[in-house]
């Protein structure tokens, strides 16, 4: 992008903030100014009444007036009662029509509530997380809103009133008390309304339910029996991707519109229902020995988890709904040859321990999800027959039984995480046409040793990270490999890439997308890498073997974009250096031509100290992460140390000092911490983690970069002597200097004035030396200072010096 279009976008943003910021400022201010004070309460007129802002009181039990100032109390305000820990119990006049949200969130001890019969509106998270036993819903409610009593673990009793007919998402979630709530009226249930009630116990009778969606009742481990009247017109929801793209250019049709695509089992992981019963009449599905289908038969939509044994599916039936079989007892499935849809988790978490797989519809497109049989940890066995030419995205994540995999020959492609986590594999047989390991395809495969490799082509991502069992010396016929294909393969200690590698961009982008945070299999290390990684970096050259704690030595035997020079391996001009073996000990100097070290290329490196040739430019993020090093000299021609720059020496623990030729006109050290030179003034990058010195002041109209003090060992005082340049300290969102610091005690500066004082300040930071990650740090204020005033106007306790 042109620079001066770059200024202009910049200039226009910051007007857009101040305008925002001025109006919020003027907003807040005009509120401000119209609340009042009657005494327990805060709070402003309206035109219609008097709303509470705010209660002051220390009583036990509340009865909130009708009237204050002369005007009817019409409405609890957002968050009015919130965080309350001492009122048990509150009764509401009738004048009230409104509570709103977060109105008692967290009230923890408030045990009942008397609700106003003139109430029209409970607001988003008005009740949540309260120790309600019971409550009672007013006539004139027609909805629950959203997560309006989500996590009470006490309650035990609503009573709906004939009027509501809505539950809105995460209405009763988590409520895991809750064994009596009326039916009968309500037609529309959301996702997760719910979620994880386990003493909602036996049958269910939802005779006026219209529309129920996903998730509604996940975990409900007591309901046994579901029954729905001929009013049911939706089950739940499913994702498809209806593109086009080339399919029909292949003469392939999408998957045809029947009855019950596109709905889900509401009842995922109710693993104690042993039959659903659907009115004959309902014109959108049905039910056949206790399993909903859609009206015509051809769609599975829910299965009682409790009915167990082998499942065949029937012929006509082309799809598998969104979570149909979760946590089912099934022990094994036979697919039918018209199968062209397997949706999400529709497997998850059953006892199934084995699947044979059919061909699908070859003139139909294929969607099989790829967490379909996710956690699925009876599953040992798992058939492909002969004729199908790929897996079709499906995947047995976490499946850490699974030992024994049919291939046939006729498989020429594999999907991406197929046996991710599946711990327990140990031989796999490839077939002869397979030439690409995608992306992840056997991560966390600890005990893989058998696997023919001789045909691979291409090796993507992560695809044999974690893989333990491979050991001794590594032959690769490859002209394609990406970062972290064999990462943390332990036992490695040589590399021999018999072909000549082509570069292409690795695809980290799609990797970190393809695997999300939140399937439970990825451990977090590589999760966090991916996420920063696809925000920051062309990951052109990225270390293939990152990790590879034994690893000694790769050779290359022909030329190509890579190459290795003394069991080192650079990009093919030797400008990159993309990989050095962990194992080996000692010194090394970067050679003089090399401009670059990529992403992770030192990881977990036994050397002692690394020199940098005048010709490097750029340390790339986690470069030097994780090692044994002591000490790191950075040469003059050094411009970039990554874009996070306690990144590139995360973990490095033993790491004492970083010195800085003194050309360098970016950085500079001082006594072997590393500082970054700004026009007023200089930023703290990196305190080196095995610096061994017990206390540091760190220099006036310094900034400091967030965990600039990252993993010190010895390090037991850090003194901030001016906070009016203070950098990382960003204070209520989440800025901190210490990560993973043992006991470190923090003296904040005398003029530090940050410009609020979060409402959580004590956890966020005065409690735990700036916040979670590091938990046994304390922070210091200087008495008398603005901020001591500050805080202790707030009533928050601090330490002071």
């Amino acid at each position: 992008m042109d620079k001066i279009v770059v200024k202009k976008f910049m200039k226009s943003m910051v007007t857009v903030v101040v305008l925002c910021l001025c109006a919020m400022i003027i907003t807040t201010h005009s509120k401000a100014a119209n609340v009042k004070k009657s005494g327990d309460y805060s709070y402003r007129k309206t035109e219609s009444g008097v709303v509470i802002t705010n209660y002051t009181g220390k009583g036990k039990k509340v009865k909130i007036p009708d009237t204050i100032d002369g005007k009817k109390v019409v409405e609890i305000g957002d968050a009015a009662f919130e965080g309350n820990k001492k009122i048990k119990s509150v009764i509401m006049p009738d004048t009230i029509t409104q509570i709103g949200g977060l109105a008692f969130a967290e009230c923890s001890k408030l045990k009942k509530v008397t609700l106003s019969n003139g109430l029209e509106y409970i607001g988003s998270s008005s009740f949540s997380e309260t120790g309600l036993v019971s409550v009672v819903i007013p006539d004139n409610i027609t909805e629950i809103s959203f997560k309006a009593f989500m996590g009470c673990e006490k309650l035990e009793k609503v009573t709906l009133s004939s009027n509501t007919k809505i539950i809105q998402e995460n209405g009763f979630a988590n409520c895991s008390k809750l064994s009596e709530i009326n039916f009968e009226n309500i037609e529309d249930i959301r996702d997760d309304a719910f979620k994880n009630n386990v003493s909602l116990k036996g049958k269910l009778s939802l005779e006026n339910v219209v529309e129920i969606h996903d998730d509604a009742f996940y975990g409900c481990t007591g309901i046994t029996e579901v029954e729905f009247s001929d009013k049911l017109q939706l089950l739940g929801t499913e994702e498809y991707d209806n593109s086009q793209d080339d399919y029909e250019n292949r003469g392939l049709s999408m998957i045809p519109k029947v009855p019950g695509k596109g709905s889900g089992n509401p009842f995922s992981f109710c693993n104690n229902i042993e039959k659903y019963e659907v009115d004959i009449n309902n014109a959108n599905y049905k039910s056949a020995d206790g399993v909903i289908y859609g009206k015509s038969g051809e769609w599975i939509v829910a299965w009682p988890a409790k009915r167990g044994g082998q499942v065949i599916i029937p012929k006509n039936v082309i799809g598998i709904a969104r979570y149909a079989f979760s946590g089912a007892d099934i022990t094994s499935v036979v697919m039918n040859s018209g199968l062209n849809y397997i949706g999400k988790g529709a497997f998850a978490a059953s006892d199934i321990t084995e699947v044979q797989f059919a061909i699908p519809e070859t003139t139909m497109r294929t969607q099989w999800s790829d967490d379909a049989f996710y956690k699925c940890k009876m599953l040992k066995k798992v058939v492909f027959p002969e004729g199908i030419t790929q897996a079709y995205d499906i995947a047995f994540m976490d499946c850490t039984t699974l030992t024994k995999i049919v291939l046939p020959e006729s498989m020429t492609k594999l999907s991406s995480k197929m046996f991710l986590g599946c711990e327990k594999l140990e031989t796999v047989k490839l077939p002869d046409d397979i030439t690409t390991i995608p992306t992840a395809c056997f991560y966390g495969c600890k005990a893989l040793k058998n696997i023919n490799l001789d045909n691979i082509d291409e090796i993507h991502v992560a695809a044999f990270y974690d893989c333990d069992s491979f050991a001794g010396v590594l032959n690769l016929n490859v002209t394609k490999i990406e970062f972290a294909s064999f990462g943390k393969c332990d036992d490695i200690t040589k590399v021999v890439l018999n072909k000549a590698l082509k570069l292409e961009e690795t695809s980290v982008i799609s990797f970190f997308e393809e695997l999300g945070a939140d399937n439970g299999v990825i451990d977090n290390d590589i999760i966090t890498r991916m996420s920063l990684l696809t925000r920051a970096y062309d990951m052109t050259y990225a270390n293939p073997f990152v990790g590879c704690t034994k690893l000694q030595s790769i050779i290359t035997n022909e030329a190509g974009d890579y190459k290795a020079v003394n069991g080192v391996l650079f990009s093919g001009d030797l400008k990159v250096l993309i990989s050095y073996p962990p194992a080996c000990t000692g010194k090394y100097n970067i050679p003089y031509g090399t401009t670059c070290v990529a992403v992770a290329a030192f990881e977990k490196s036994a050397l002692t100290e690394v020199v940098c040739s005048n010709t490097v430019l750029k340390l790339d993020n986690y470069s030097f992460s994780n090692t044994g090093i002591k000490k790191i000299t950075v040469s003059k021609s050094v411009k970039e140390i990554g874009a996070w720059t306690d990144a590139v020496f995360e973990g490095s623990k033993h790491l004492e000092e970083i010195n800085v030729h003194a050309s360098n006109k970016r950085y500079e050290s001082i006594d072997g911490v590393l500082y970054r030179n700004k026009k007023k003034g200089k930023v703290l990058e990196v305190y080196p983690a095995g610096k061994k010195t017990k206390k540091f002041v760190v220099p006036k109209k310094t900034y400091i970069n967030e965990t600039a003090f990252s993993d010190c060992t010895y390090l037991k005082k850090i003194y901030i002597t001016d906070m009016k340049k203070r950098g990382g300290m960003s204070y209520g969102t989440g800025g901190r200097y210490v990560k993973g610091g043992s006991r470190i005690k923090i003296y904040l500066a005398e003029n530090f004035k940050p410009s609020h004082i979060s409402k959580y300040a004590e956890d966020n930071i005065f409690k735990m030396g700036f916040g979670e990650n590091c938990t046994k740090c304390k922070t210091y204020v200087k008495k008398k200072s603005v901020l001591a005033k500050m805080l202790n106007k707030k009533k928050i306790k601090y330490n002071t010096y």
